[in-house]
């Protein structure tokens, strides 16, 4: 953490120590910047954070916000958002403005009073978003960084209605990977985000459509809201993410993965318990086709493994919409390794044709970003699956506790 921030993070502390004690769980840190008095002024971050602001709050979030903030004002707001997600259980911060990145790469959130007019200015004039994410992966299990600001745009100038800035080698780098963070990005490096022509950026439109969704995880809805991105945009914008959550994790406060309830079977019929074999056939599908799947013949993978609607992790979707999902997933890493954890199968059958696997989930991950620092941990999975024409396909996956 800079030496400049902390000094005025113990200030922020005292100030406001009394409203520790109305800590919640779940913690969110939301900043909209539009009005910039050194760089072109953007007209919906301030719509954006608010509409962010409001919806988190809905969702069980204790929400520290703040609009159009000069330096010292940002550092107050980060303070206070220090104070109070000690002992929580998440923290989420959004930022909708400017954000630029140094000559090394590191990235920064500009603040409307910023005048960066020289690269040496940037340090003194900005936040260091790394300095805001070590806050937040050292006291909280799960943190989220969702940035909605321009990822390219040389130093010199911003082209209007996008979310670079003026003043540095670029805008937001390309790879920043923050340990223990997992960071949405609202662009490609190298593309611009898109202020929006309506009363939110394409990207926090998206977003608040889906970020209150049950039962998804972060990752999923980054999906969903990467392809509502692309759809708006004509291809032109692209969200992008970097890092990993250590363990299934989604916005909506005490939210169940929903499933679909297997039918008992009918209490006149009798049917033939599933013997040896029939495991063994759901044990192969899930080794075989689950947890080493084809990407290269990825949409023929998704027909033969899923019904042709599917519940993925809370989200009813056909075999296109979760093509897209799983491509956009797969699309973050360079390789992966999946595998079930010993001893961890159990299979129960409401009937000869369905059946339900629960199992724990081993996974390493090898982040296109970071390919040196491989990201693994486990998670409980459940399958509820059909047979269709002599072979197993999943109805449901979910997350489960």
């Amino acid at each position: 953490m800079s030496k400049v921030l902390r000094p005025l993070l113990a200030v922020a502390a005292l100030l406001l120590g009394a409203v520790a004690a109305l800590a919640g769980e779940r913690v969110a840190l939301v900043i909209g910047n539009g009005r910039y008095e050194g760089t072109a002024p953007l007209t919906n971050p301030v719509n954006d954070a608010r509409d962010v602001a409001q919806k988190l709050e809905a969702l069980g979030f204790t929400v520290v916000s703040g609009f159009d903030l000069g330096k010292r004002e940002m550092e107050l707001k980060i303070g206070a958002f220090s104070d109070l997600i000690e002992g929580a259980e998440a923290s989420l911060v959004y930022f909708a403005g400017h954000g630029v990145s140094d000559r090394g790469g590191r990235n920064f959130l500009v603040p409307v009073d910023g005048h960066l007019d020289a690269p040496g200015k940037l340090k003194f004039e900005s936040i260091a978003i790394d300095d805001i994410a070590e806050l937040m992966s050292q006291q909280t299990a799960v943190s989220i960084l969702i940035l909605d600001a321009c990822r390219n745009n040389p130093f010199a100038r911003a082209p209007q209605g996008t979310r670079g800035a003026a003043d540095a080698s670029a805008g937001l780098a390309a790879g920043n990977s923050y340990a223990g963070t997992y960071t949405i990005y609202s662009a490609q490096p190298g593309a611009v985000a898109l202020d929006g022509t309506g009363r939110n950026s394409p990207f926090a439109a998206a977003l608040l459509k889906h970020m209150a969704t049950p039962g998804i995880t972060v990752e999923t809805m980054m999906g969903l809201v990467k392809t509502d991105v692309m759809a708006e945009t004509n291809g032109f914008q692209e969200p992008d993410a970097s890092g990993l959550l250590g363990k299934p994790f989604n916005l909506v406060t005490g939210a169940e993965v929903a499933t679909r309830a297997i039918a008992a079977p009918d209490a006149a019929e009798t049917p033939a318990v599933p013997g040896i074999a029939e495991q063994a056939q759901i044990r192969q599908f899930i080794e075989s086709e689950y947890l080493d799947p084809d990407i290269v013949n990825l949409e023929a993978t998704i027909a033969r493994v899923y019904m042709p609607e599917a519940n993925v992790f809370g989200t009813f979707a056909n075999q296109q919409e979760i093509l897209l999902l799983k491509k956009g997933f797969f699309d973050q890493f360079l390789r992966w390794e999946l595998s079930l954890y010993p001893g961890t199968l159990e299979i129960t059958f409401a009937s000869e044709k369905k059946a339900r696997a629960v199992f724990v989930l081993k996974y390493v991950y090898w982040p296109k970003a970071k390919p040196d620092t491989p990201a693994e941990g486990n998670f409980k999975a459940a399958l509820d699956l059909v047979e269709q024409d002599g072979r197993w396909k999943i109805q449901s996956e979910a997350a489960v506790n």
